[in-house]
Protein backbone atom coordinates (compact mmCIF):
# COMPACT_ATOMS: atom_id res chain seq x y z
CA UNK A 1 0.00 0.00 0.00
CA UNK A 2 2.63 2.12 0.85
CA UNK A 3 4.33 2.00 -2.38
CA UNK A 4 1.28 2.19 -4.37
CA UNK A 5 0.43 5.92 -2.93
CA UNK A 6 4.30 6.78 -3.17
CA UNK A 7 4.34 6.06 -6.76
CA UNK A 8 0.96 7.56 -7.19
CA UNK A 9 2.35 10.51 -5.25
CA UNK A 10 5.44 10.41 -7.91
CA UNK A 11 3.12 10.80 -10.88
CA UNK A 12 1.29 13.21 -9.54
CA UNK A 13 4.34 15.47 -8.66
CA UNK A 14 4.85 14.81 -12.46
CA UNK A 15 1.76 15.64 -13.94
CA UNK A 16 1.83 18.71 -11.71
CA UNK A 17 4.88 19.92 -12.78
CA UNK A 18 4.27 19.03 -16.85
CA UNK A 19 0.81 21.25 -15.99
CA UNK A 20 2.76 23.91 -14.42
CA UNK A 21 5.57 23.90 -17.26
CA UNK A 22 2.29 24.84 -19.74
CA UNK A 23 0.84 27.33 -17.61
CA UNK A 24 4.28 29.24 -17.75
CA UNK A 25 4.73 28.84 -21.40
CA UNK A 26 1.36 30.20 -22.05
CA UNK A 27 1.78 33.02 -19.37
CA UNK A 28 5.30 33.74 -21.41
CA UNK A 29 3.48 33.98 -24.77
CA UNK A 30 0.80 36.43 -23.34
CA UNK A 31 3.38 38.77 -21.78
CA UNK A 32 5.37 38.36 -24.79
CA UNK A 33 2.23 39.31 -27.28
CA UNK A 34 0.51 41.61 -24.50
CA UNK A 35 1.73 45.15 -25.54
CA UNK A 36 -0.30 44.39 -29.21
CA UNK A 37 -3.25 43.38 -27.61
CA UNK A 38 -5.41 45.97 -25.96
CA UNK A 39 -7.33 45.79 -22.66
CA UNK A 40 -10.57 45.17 -24.73
CA UNK A 41 -9.48 42.06 -26.65
CA UNK A 42 -8.13 40.31 -23.93
CA UNK A 43 -11.48 41.36 -21.57
CA UNK A 44 -13.94 40.25 -24.74
CA UNK A 45 -15.48 36.92 -25.24
CA UNK A 46 -16.90 35.81 -28.28
CA UNK A 47 -19.92 33.72 -29.13
CA UNK A 48 -17.81 30.37 -29.36
CA UNK A 49 -14.88 31.19 -26.87
CA UNK A 50 -14.05 32.63 -23.10
CA UNK A 51 -12.02 35.60 -22.92
CA UNK A 52 -8.36 35.49 -23.08
CA UNK A 53 -8.68 36.80 -19.47
CA UNK A 54 -10.94 34.04 -18.94
CA UNK A 55 -9.07 31.39 -20.04
CA UNK A 56 -5.83 32.21 -18.05
CA UNK A 57 -7.71 32.62 -15.17
CA UNK A 58 -8.88 28.78 -15.56
CA UNK A 59 -5.47 27.72 -16.01
CA UNK A 60 -4.19 29.29 -13.04
CA UNK A 61 -7.26 27.09 -11.01
CA UNK A 62 -5.45 24.45 -12.65
CA UNK A 63 -2.48 24.93 -11.83
CA UNK A 64 -3.52 25.44 -8.36
CA UNK A 65 -5.54 22.33 -7.93
CA UNK A 66 -2.77 20.00 -9.06
CA UNK A 67 0.32 21.73 -6.41
CA UNK A 68 -2.82 21.51 -3.53
CA UNK A 69 -3.57 18.11 -4.66
CA UNK A 70 0.10 17.25 -4.85
CA UNK A 71 1.00 18.66 -1.22
CA UNK A 72 -2.37 17.66 0.65
CA UNK A 73 -1.11 14.12 -0.54
CA UNK A 74 2.60 14.50 0.18
CA UNK A 75 1.94 16.07 3.89
CA UNK A 76 -0.84 12.93 4.62
CA UNK A 77 2.06 10.36 3.33
CA UNK A 78 4.64 12.27 5.86
CA UNK A 79 2.48 12.38 8.73
CA UNK A 80 1.46 8.67 8.85
CA UNK A 81 3.27 6.41 11.69
CA UNK A 82 4.32 3.68 9.83
CA UNK A 83 4.73 1.45 12.71
CA UNK A 84 1.11 2.47 13.94
CA UNK A 85 -1.45 -0.04 12.44
CA UNK A 86 -4.18 2.65 12.63
CA UNK A 87 -2.41 5.22 11.08
CA UNK A 88 -1.68 2.57 8.09
CA UNK A 89 -5.29 1.62 8.35
CA UNK A 90 -6.16 5.12 8.20
CA UNK A 91 -4.49 6.00 4.77
CA UNK A 92 -6.87 4.70 2.05
CA UNK A 93 -9.86 6.57 3.51
CA UNK A 94 -7.93 9.90 4.09
CA UNK A 95 -6.59 9.69 0.70
CA UNK A 96 -9.73 9.25 -1.03
CA UNK A 97 -11.34 11.93 1.20
CA UNK A 98 -8.56 14.54 -0.05
CA UNK A 99 -9.93 13.39 -3.81
CA UNK A 100 -13.43 13.69 -2.43
CA UNK A 101 -13.32 17.27 -1.25
CA UNK A 102 -11.04 18.33 -4.32
CA UNK A 103 -13.61 16.90 -7.03
CA UNK A 104 -16.35 18.20 -5.51
CA UNK A 105 -14.70 21.28 -5.31
CA UNK A 106 -13.44 21.57 -8.95
CA UNK A 107 -16.17 20.15 -10.08
CA UNK A 108 -18.74 23.10 -8.90
CA UNK A 109 -16.09 25.72 -9.78
CA UNK A 110 -15.95 24.40 -13.35
CA UNK A 111 -19.80 24.35 -13.37
CA UNK A 112 -19.95 27.64 -12.54
CA UNK A 113 -17.29 28.89 -14.65
CA UNK A 114 -18.67 27.24 -17.58
CA UNK A 115 -22.51 28.34 -16.83
CA UNK A 116 -21.41 31.63 -16.58
CA UNK A 117 -19.63 31.63 -19.86
CA UNK A 118 -22.24 30.11 -21.66
CA UNK A 119 -25.20 32.58 -19.98
CA UNK A 120 -22.85 35.54 -21.38
CA UNK A 121 -22.40 33.89 -24.65
CA UNK A 122 -26.19 33.13 -24.88
CA UNK A 123 -26.80 36.29 -24.06
CA UNK A 124 -24.46 38.23 -26.61
CA UNK A 125 -26.17 36.11 -29.40
CA UNK A 126 -29.68 36.91 -28.46
CA UNK A 127 -28.21 40.44 -28.38
CA UNK A 128 -26.55 39.69 -31.78
CA UNK A 129 -29.44 38.29 -33.38
CA UNK A 130 -31.85 41.71 -32.00
CA UNK A 131 -29.44 44.21 -33.85
CA UNK A 132 -28.95 42.29 -36.91
CA UNK A 133 -32.86 42.60 -37.05
CA UNK A 134 -33.48 46.10 -36.48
Amino acid sequence: MQGAKIECLATLLRVRNTISSHVEQVFQTYEQHADVLDIDTLLRPSVVSPSVTDMLEWLQDIDRHFRSSYLKRKHLLSSIHWGDLASIQALPKAWDQISEDECQTLVSDILLSVSFFLEEAGSRAVSGDLEHRS
